[in-house]
């Protein structure tokens, strides 16, 4: 399950807890149906392909105070599931540092969630950057043929290194990314809307 700020919490003050609603999960922090929290995946992602012109130019400098304030409102319903941000963008092949936003998603998180959807020589070396971290890993986005990520060769490098991997585009869920002409009209109407017990 995810929950992310959008563009108008993230632009109001900080200190007036604007996403805790969002954040906190209350009603499902001890459902069996959910797996872990994704708190915020990809709070440094500024979306500059899709809609620069809506992210506030201080996105980064918000998102380093909101960040913690999520996870401590997750962590106030006292679930039962790990809580996690997914990273995304850790420059990993040339050991540049880690900035502040992926130092808090990594210090927060139970487990570690990240996408990948490079070549498998890509995700290997990204597992063993971050196994230096001693947390149970979850590959929650891969699978790019163009880019060199195929079930073939990515599932049998998680097997290896006991990393969990899920392919976000299997689910059709209520807040899931649809692109239209890969799901057929069908699936989409009967399965947006609902939600299975």
């Amino acid at each position: 399950m995810s929950t992310v700020p959008g563009q108008r919490s993230t632009r109001r003050s900080c200190s007036r807890r604007p996403a805790e609603g969002l954040c906190s999960g209350r009603f499902l922090a001890n459902d069996a149906r959910v797996l872990g929290w994704d708190v915020w995946n990809e709070p440094s992602n500024t979306n500059d392909g899709s809609y620069p012109k809506l992210e506030p130019s201080n996105k980064q400098q918000l998102v380093e105070v909101l960040l913690p304030r999520a996870f401590a409102w997750a962590r106030e319903a006292h679930p039962s599931q790990p809580l996690t941000s997914g990273v995304w963008d850790i420059d990993f092949e040339n050991g540049s540092a880690l900035t502040k936003t992926q130092q808090i998603q990594l210090e927060n998180s139970d487990v570690i969630s990240f996408h990948n959807y490079g070549w498998p020589e890509s995700f290997e070396k990204e597992v063993i950057f971050l196994e230096k971290f001693h947390r149970p890993l979850i590959c929650t986005e891969f699978m790019a043929r163009g880019a060199g990520s195929t079930f073939d060769t990515v599932l049998p490098l998680a097997k290896k290194y006991k990393v969990a991997a899920i392919n976000w585009g299997f689910v059709a869920g209520k807040t899931q990314t649809y692109y239209v002409g890969f799901l057929a009209a069908s699936l989409h109407s009967r399965s947006v809307h609902r939600v299975v017990p």
